[in-house]
């Protein structure tokens, strides 16, 4: 190898860059051809065919192969082809995506006897050892795997699924434990399985026929992996490493020597505990010489030097930046197979990201005494918590937390009480997930480490949110490791190698990945591009946006507050491109109809679906985007140049995906008779100017039809205008509550009235519904009617005062008890702003009324459904409520929970009577009548439009 190559380029500047370095690197040896040091030992294992027959597609294959980016920051691969014999092949294998094989490389033998059937020989540890239960004791692949997954097709990319399919092989989840060895080992083969030639061949697995998977079998594989995979994975390929594969061999651990070096301390033997092997496990009987080995000089004695003799060997070795000129440390999580009481250091990396939260990865804070854990109810620890085995937890937790950009975990524990902890998991990159900060919550039982920690995330949207099969809504999470799924046996927790680090290592690396529909039983076998799983992650990206990043910035856990803002402070550019990329990969993304969704990915996020069903996944997405940009513009830079991000538009177009869109957009401005017998349907009506008065002011108010364009069917919130067909000075306005708020559903009317000297003067507003003034749903909304803060400024329109009052719904209460005023808001949007719009809509918005409510049915019964359960511990609810008296009187007499779930149940009645049934069909009939005003300058070309349903009328709400 050339001792003055460099990988680096203008990319390697930043930490993707740097990343990208890396595997440009590795790349370098993705494919090569050079004479073979040793014979292949695949060769004699199979009778070859003409080489005629299929040479030219093997050529082809391999071509095909070298083309396409295998290689990734966690896969590794180099394929060297014999100059002798294009058949030949020599492999190396390498991964690191949290198992006891990572860092381990293995080197296998392959020859093409023909073009499809190919035989395999695991050259690491031959003769010595078996790696892999998949593989023979003389090396090579059994049938066990050729039957089952041997590729049948011989097109260009033959090859490149081969290798994919032989380094699943290599590196299999669950310990390598095979499906047939699961069903054999714990009685229950299958059927096919059951040969006479399959016993006679692994007479040892027939033996637990009869059996489940005991723990020492489980045990004996972890403690025998992690001293084979240093031995012979990593320790013997440095030091006797084939000419051929030299270079990419040393090219390898070089780049990885200090997640190697940390991977080594972490896997050591707890001091004190002595590792016996039960000689009835499999793997006993599969590793004799190794056995012996370890019975005669002690495990524990012969790991030591071991992981003495590979860290020594690292030490020579050159670094990543003296060697490829990349400043690579320590940027991936590594799974933690057991407490250790040794104290290592760990790799300092030199990123701005590490340098800027490596202090903040494990700290302590006061959340017992103020009872601010949701687990706090399920485990009475005083006095009980095993301190010597925590406080090694604490010290792995302290060092080895990940903190890159590309993924990081921050953990928090109680100052008093070291069973207590919350942490902070940053999804990895390249999943819906990227860059969100998910809260949990754990808990150790006082019979920690023989039971499991408590899990609980906390990230949910306000119980919204399924954020993955794993993660559920009210916070539980299913996880084998601990014991909340029942899983591989293997998977699940076991005390001497369990701990906590790894716990939250496999939530971030194998539960918050790419593939989130298949972690659901019977949903495996879909693909990572399936229409399910597309879904899924566009649910996911969604709510990451909203929940992960933009709630945690509105609304930081306070023992997370520092972290929060670094970590949005420094990874601005990186977000803002992550989420462009979604919006421009969701611009055409349309939600099916019902009957068209499995039922599974509805279940898990109802709420999430009926948005993009009203709306459409771009426009609900970008209006995130753009409330996340202009919160990520508020904070400081630390350093890091601002890329140019702006606030994108969203166009009619990009909601016309959107069925709320279709079924709204033609009540955006219509024109209506306001007047009665008597006066007019209005609350300000005895504030008008004469007639005479208000036709001098015609060409001021014909402007503001151009101005209120501006104003669109879009999502969180929509505006509507009725308009006065002979006097445009008289108005009225419906605004719908915006979803994510205690409005959310809800629609709020308003009476607007132009002054003579408009538009010197702004426009006078009265809020209607105020359950005939006894409520305050906000301190602006006042009982009386009365709209305080509003600003008026020369130049400005109607349209610029309406979406002031829009957003007065979008601004949050801040008061001291929240829970409480946020009842009691709840409680007076279902029954004024809800059930009262149903139950007598005001006349000029009948249809808009019904079709709203037609279109928002669902929502409005799963958020009044949440709010009942989030209602059920709020106490005193008395204070600062002297606007709402009506309401503390209900709450006092029937309780919090039971008043909100008393105005559901007529909700329920409502939506689902003889009104409810009649609603769709006023509507489509009112909305066909409507005539939208036409845009013009003119004056004179005016018309004036009445609408009247008599199919409709009923009292108005505000006559």
């Amino acid at each position: 190898m050339e001792e003055n190559r460099s990988c680096s380029d203008d990319s390697g500047t930043s930490e993707q860059g740097m990343v990208d370095s890396v595997i440009q690197c590795l790349d370098m040896f993705k494919v090569r051809v050079s004479e073979f040091s040793q014979p292949n030992l695949a060769k004699p294992l199979g009778e070859s065919t003409e080489l005629a027959d299929f040479q030219e597609k093997l050529l082809q294959s391999i071509q095909e192969f070298s083309k396409n980016p295998y290689i990734t920051h966690e896969n590794f691969i180099s394929v060297v082809q014999d100059t002798a014999d294009i058949r030949s092949f020599r492999v190396l294998f390498g991964q690191r995506s949290g198992s006891l094989y990572d860092y381990a490389l293995m080197c296998v033998d392959i020859y093409f006897h023909s073009f499809t059937k190919p035989s395999v020989v695991l050259r690491t540890g031959f003769g010595e050892v078996n790696l892999s239960l998949y593989f023979s004791e003389d090396g090579s692949l059994t049938n066990m795997w050729i039957l089952d997954n041997i590729l049948v097709e011989v097109g260009s990319s033959f090859l490149e699924r081969f290798f994919y399919e032989l380094h699943s092989v290599l590196f299999i989840y669950a310990h390598n434990y095979t499906p047939k060895l699961l069903a054999y080992i714990s009685g229950k083969p299958q059927a096919s399985d059951q040969t006479e030639e399959t016993k006679q061949e692994y007479p040892e697995i027939c033996e637990y026929s009869e059996k489940s998977i005991p723990p020492e079998e489980i045990t004996a594989q972890q403690d025998f992996l992690k001293y084979a995979c240093i031995k012979y994975g990593i320790l013997e390929h440095l030091k006797n490493p084939l000419p051929e594969l030299a270079e990419a061999i040393s090219a390898y651990f070089i780049i990885y020597k200090q997640n190697l070096k940390m991977h080594l301390e972490i896997n050591s033997v707890i001091e004190g505990m002595v590792v016996k092997f039960n000689d009835s496990t499999l793997t006993y009987k599969k590793n004799p010489k190794i056995m012996k080995f370890f019975d005669e000089n002690g495990y524990n004695e012969v790991q030591s030097l071991l992981y003495s003799e590979v860290r020594k060997i690292l030490d020579d070795l050159p670094s990543p930046k003296e060697k490829f000129d990349i400043d690579y440390g320590n940027t991936a999580p590594v799974v933690l197979t057991e407490a250790t009481q040794n104290d290592p250091q760990p790799p300092e990396s030199s990123t701005m990201y590490f340098q800027a939260l490596k202090e903040l990865r494990f700290s302590t804070a006061d959340f017992w005494s103020k009872k601010k854990h949701v687990l706090l109810e399920n485990i009475t620890n005083e006095g009980t918590v095993n301190t010597n085995r925590l406080g090694k937890e604490v010290k792995v937790l302290s060092q080895h937390l990940p903190c890159e950009m590309t993924g990081g975990i921050f953990v928090v524990m109680d100052s008093e009480r070291m069973d207590l902890m919350k942490a902070l998991i940053s999804g990895t990159e390249d999943t819906p997930y990227t860059h969100g900060l998910y809260e949990f919550h754990i808990a150790c039982p006082a019979e920690y480490p023989k039971k499991p920690p408590l899990v609980s995330i906390v990230t949910t949207g306000n119980g919204k949110v399924r954020f993955n099969p794993n993660l559920y809504d009210d916070g539980y999470v299913c996880l084998s490791v601990i014991n909340t799924w029942d899983g591989d046996p293997s998977e699940r927790w076991n005390p001497a190698h369990s701990n906590i680090l790894q716990v939250l290592l496999s939530i971030q690396v194998l539960v918050m990945d790419g593939m989130i529909i298949q972690k659901e039983p019977e949903f495996e076998h879909l693909t990572e591009d399936s229409w399910e799983n597309k879904l899924y992650c566009n649910i996911v990206r969604y709510n990451n946006v909203k929940y992960a990043m933009l709630g945690m910035l509105e609304n930081p856990p306070e023992e997370f507050k520092e972290i929060i803002w670094r970590h949005f402070s420094l990874k601005r550019n990186a977000i803002m491109r992550t989420v462009d990329k979604w919006l421009e990969e969701g611009k055409d993304f349309v939600i099916p109809n019902d009957g068209d969704i499995d039922y599974l990915v509805m279940d898990h996020n109802p709420h999430t679906c009926t948005l993009f069903k009203s709306y459409s996944y771009y426009s609900i997405l970008l209006e995130a985007r753009n409330d996340l940009l202009k919160k990520l513009d508020s904070l400081p830079t630390l350093g890091i140049p601002k890329e140019e991000f702006s606030i994108i538009e969203i166009t009619e177009d990009m909601a016309k995906l959107g069925g709320y869109y279709k079924k709204m957009n033609s009540f955006m401005l219509v024109e209506k008779e306001l007047s009665e017998a008597g006066g007019y349907r209005h609350q300000l009506g005895m504030h008008l100017s004469s007639h005479s008065k208000y036709r001098s002011k015609r060409e001021a108010y014909a402007k503001e039809t151009e101005h209120f364009s501006q104003i669109k069917c879009l999502p969180n919130s929509t505006v509507f205008i009725v308009r006065d067909s002979e006097r445009w000075d008289l108005m009225k306005i419906l605004i719908s509550g915006p979803f994510g708020t205690d409005y959310a559903n809800g629609l709020f009317l308003f009476d607007v009235a132009c002054p003579e000297d408009y538009p010197d003067s702004p426009p006078k507003v009265f809020l209607v519904t105020n359950g005939r003034f006894t409520v305050s749903f906000h301190p602006r909304l006042q009982a009386n009617g009365e709209i305080l803060g509003l600003t008026w400024w020369s130049g400005a329109t109607l349209a610029d005062y309406f979406l002031q009052i829009q957003d007065i719904f979008k601004q949050p209460v801040w008061t001291e008890n929240i829970p409480a005023h946020t009842s009691i808001i709840r409680y007076n949007t279902l029954r004024y702003a809800i059930l009262d719009m149903i139950e007598h809509p005001p006349a000029d918005f009948k249809a808009v009324v019904a079709a709203h409510f037609e279109m928002k049915k669902r929502d409005v019964l799963l958020l009044a459904e949440n709010w009942i359960d989030e209602s059920t511990n709020v106490g005193d609810f008395k204070e600062n409520t002297e606007d709402n008296l009506g309401t503390v009187e209900v709450f006092t007499d029937l309780g919090v929970s039971a008043a909100i779930e008393s105005v559901y149940s007529e909700i329920v009645e409502v939506i689902g009577g003889v009104v409810g049934e009649d609603w769709s069909e006023c509507s489509d009939k009112e909305e066909k009548e409507v005539k939208k005003p036409k845009k013009t300058s003119s004056i004179g070309d005016k018309k004036s439009y009445s609408h009247s349903c008599s199919d409709c009328e009923s009292s108005s709400l505000d006559s």
